[in-house]
């Protein structure tokens, strides 16, 4: 998988260790990489946001028309405090995310892969 990183924080290291300010071959070399990365196109992507779900409620509902009980379990997200249904027992799928919010519901944060 590609990993990302912006152009100014690119620039703002190659500023930080003085890159190009020890001769000229090391600014011509500074100037050229900075012309090629500069010249890259911005690739489309997002920031990942991290959550995970806290329980709030969970119960037995019954269903008069197919004389059935169901189970369904609400559950808030960290990210964005918004409550979400489920229908059925609890399933955490590894790349779910948040339906409003979009986090991707992991762990949060200090669980986070990518």
């Amino acid at each position: 998988m590609d990993e990302y990183m912006g152009k100014k924080a690119l620039f703002a290291e190659f500023d930080r260790l003085g890159l190009g300010e020890h001769s000229i071959v090391e600014r011509v070399f500074s100037d050229g990489v900075r012309v090629i990365i500069e010249g890259m196109p911005a690739a489309d992507v997002a920031e990942v946001v991290h959550g995970k779900w806290i329980d709030v409620l969970s119960r037995e509902v019954y269903i008069p028309d197919e004389k059935t009980t169901i189970t369904l379990t609400e559950e808030k997200c960290s990210n964005c405090n918004v409550v979400t249904t489920f229908k059925g027992e609890k399933i955490y799928l590894p790349d779910y995310v948040c339906p409003n919010c979009g986090a991707k519901m992991d762990g949060g944060e200090e669980n986070a892969a990518d």
